[in-house]
């Protein structure tokens, strides 16, 4: 769902450039500007290029697409599909490789290829959409130092990407590691002491556990035979939700029995206080669409030589970090099916809008 308004961002960020080239400036700062701009455009067109030649192309259309710098995605679509043009494109998919780690349900594919870049298809009504994102950039690099990362058992591979790094945690992405890989590191985890108030989800590809004093262990199967890795001395929930202390050698080990009964329970309770709309998520949803209007509206108006339009410009930027705010309190995994339905409505009646001023 992030992605959703982090697209949105992009689009009217790219408005900015056409007003930041009409200031003035002198010839000097004109020469590094143009230069910088020149870099930055290759770089840009660069990796575009390659998704665009990546992308399979069917035989019964021509695809639209926008580039996202941001997240390294080529997003095609095409209108006036039938189910049969939909199953047509993701055998060509397949042929060209896009089944590892592959999700499949009726309108929806989802997979990688062996060079790392992922494929998601979306199919309703007659609209097909496709999403093709650029394979994440690892380098070679060292397991983290710190008492805590000594404490977590290392992988046999040096490919990954580290986003942060310090004494009290640290995020990582690790590389050749397939999901066989996976399952028997978290069982590694475990048995080096991360076997405390865990949580292990197979189907879902996560795992959650605290070792005997405290520290925290997050696992994540991502996809591509790359996995997440996250590690804190300190659960960031912990002075939020009651439950969450470090454990203690005295703490109970979760059984089958209690996970089965555990989870009976928030079944339970999600059933009971779970349903319907909550008001803070409709106005999340609907601050989405009122944003895509305007932002269509400006657009079908948007003259690049009228610098009279940069004030409205400035006025969507505001909007734009209102609902951004307002998403980021969100977790798709915690809305309701009415909710989710509701999203998924106003997702592709804003697809559609946006598909209409981009021809």
């Amino acid at each position: 769902m992030r992605n959703r308004y982090i697209i949105i961002f992009l689009l009217v960020l790219a408005i900015s450039f056409s007003f930041l080239a009409c200031g003035k400036k002198t010839g000097e700062d004109r020469i590094k500007q143009g230069s910088k701009a020149t870099e930055e455009t290759q770089n840009y067109e660069s990796k575009e290029t390659k998704l665009e030649k990546h992308l399979p192309q069917p035989d019964f259309g021509t695809f639209k697409t926008s580039y996202y710098e941001y997240n390294d995605e080529l997003d095609a679509s095409l209108k006036g599909c039938s189910k049969s043009d939909c199953e047509e494109y993701v055998a060509l998919c397949k042929e060209k490789g896009f089944v590892i780690d592959a999700e499949e349900d009726e309108g929806e594919y989802s997979a990688f290829d062996s060079e790392g870049y992922k494929i998601e298809i979306d199919y309703y009504s007659d609209y097909l959409s496709v999403d093709l994102y650029y394979p994440m950039e690892l380098t070679s690099i060292k397991w983290p130092k710190s008492k805590l990362a000594e404490s977590i058992p290392k992988l046999d591979t040096s490919a990954g990407k580290i986003e942060y790094d310090s004494s009290e945690g640290f995020e990582m992405y690790i590389g050749n590691v397939s999901l066989d890989d996976f399952y028997n590191y978290v069982e590694e985890c475990m048995d080096a002491g991360f076997s405390f108030k865990y949580y292990y989800d197979r189907e879902d590809k996560e795992f959650e556990g605290y070792n005997e004093i405290g520290y925290v262990l997050d696992l994540e199967y991502i996809g591509g035979n790359i996995i997440s890795i996250y590690a804190a001395t300190k659960s960031i929930y912990a002075d939020e939700t009651e439950g969450t202390e470090a454990p203690t050698n005295e703490t109970e080990l979760l059984t089958e029995e209690t996970v089965e009964e555990t989870t009976e329970q928030n079944v339970a309770k999600s059933t009971n206080e779970a349903t319907g709309i909550r008001p803070e998520i409709k106005e999340a949803i609907d601050s989405y669409e009122s944003f895509i209007d305007e932002y269509c509206t400006f657009m079908e108006s948007y003259n690049a030589a009228d610098l009279s339009q940069a004030t409205k410009y400035i006025e969507l930027i505001s909007k734009e970090i209102e609902m951004a705010k307002k998403f980021d309190a969100i977790e798709e995994d915690d809305l309701t099916d009415e909710e989710a339905l509701y999203y998924s409505e106003v997702s592709l009646r804003c697809s559609q809008k946006l598909y209409s001023i981009s021809n």
